[in-house]
């Protein structure tokens, strides 16, 4: 075997500096591959960690809570100190009377989507719980603006 990979590269003292050649070339590539790899991680890191735009057009299209029977609602806009405004819903008892009497829940929604996409469970916690609901979109979600 080793007499067939010294005629492949002409002899023996041949070998051992084309092998060392390979080894140097590949190790160079692969640290030049990975650089490259990890520049593109670090690039993109941010819409990896938190996809404001998943699902497709969840940044434009964000359900009113009237469309799952809460039809008593504010659509608040908050403004934060560097002119951010941070869309959200206050889901309110029937009525006025009943929204005094109630705790209100601070409800943040997850990682991916708008808060349009949690009024289901706000449903749910609001029939079990009787509370009131506020929830909103984090800046660069929804219809909130700004990154994440």
């Amino acid at each position: 075997m080793l007499y067939a990979i010294f005629a492949f590269f002409g002899g023996a003292e041949n070998a051992l500096p084309t092998v060392m050649n390979w080894l140097y070339y590949g190790t160079i590539a692969g640290v030049g591959l990975g650089t490259v790899a990890l520049a593109i991680v670090w690039v993109f890191q941010r819409d990896m960690v938190y996809p404001a735009a998943f699902p497709a057009h969840s940044r434009e299209r964000v359900p009113l809570p009237s469309q799952f029977g809460m039809p008593h609602f504010d659509d608040i806009r908050l403004e934060t100190p560097d002119k951010v405004v941070i869309r959200g819903y206050l889901i309110k008892q029937a009525t006025d009377e009943e929204t005094k009497r109630a705790p209100t829940l601070l409800y943040f929604h997850a990682n991916a989507g708008n808060m349009g996409h949690r009024l289901p469970i706000a449903k749910l916690i609001y029939d079990a719980a009787k509370c009131n609901v506020f929830m909103l979109s984090y800046r660069g979600y929804g219809l909130s603006e700004g990154r994440p």
